[in-house]
């Protein structure tokens, strides 16, 4: 799903909870519902790119579709995958999010943001990053406020905005 990029903190931080809990951990809905529920995936995720003014938000799965075993793998595989991830997608759009589920995926971020802020080669290579957006050098500092504010009605906003055009789908 392509979307047009934004500078501004507030809906950065709002895109990468929401990636979170679509994709973005083992406790997400995609990995839930395609994985453990379905067992359709040995791989499901979502990531986010950026790319100058434009992002995407990309789902992903590894399936199987053709096995001896036919309970092992089906071509149907494939459908039923770009089915749920329609559903989880659709879901995002029209109900809020849990509490529980928003505050898991705020404090996951804050974790991701302090792992990449490790060493002193990470925490360089973040100034230098961080002197090209309109924050500086508190650029993290303002993204972990700019996380503690969001809430479940700012997610299913954010799902409206990321998703409002249809998805460009590859197979391989």
């Amino acid at each position: 799903y392509k979307f047009k990029r934004t500078e501004n903190i507030d809906d950065i931080a709002k895109i990468e909870v929401l990636n979170i809990i679509l994709g973005g951990s083992m406790s997400s809905r995609l990995f839930n519902d395609l994985r453990e529920n379905k067992k359709l995936a040995y791989h499901v995720s979502s990531n986010i790119f950026k790319n100058f003014d434009t992002g995407a938000i990309v789902l992903n799965i590894g399936t199987t579709t053709d096995s001896p075993d036919p309970k092992e793998g089906s071509p149907q595989n494939i459908s039923s995958a770009l089915e749920s991830f329609k559903n989880n997608v659709e879901l995002l759009k029209t109900q809020n999010v849990t509490e529980k589920e928003l505050d898991n995926a705020k404090k996951h971020l804050k974790a991701n943001i302090l792992a990449s802020l490790e060493t002193n080669s990470d925490i360089t290579t973040h100034y230098c990053s961080a002197k090209r957006t309109p924050y500086g050098a508190k650029y993290h500092e303002e993204l972990y406020k700019a996380i503690d504010k969001i809430t479940a009605d700012d997610i299913r906003q954010t799902a409206n905005y990321l998703f409002q055009n249809p998805p460009v789908t590859s197979n391989v």
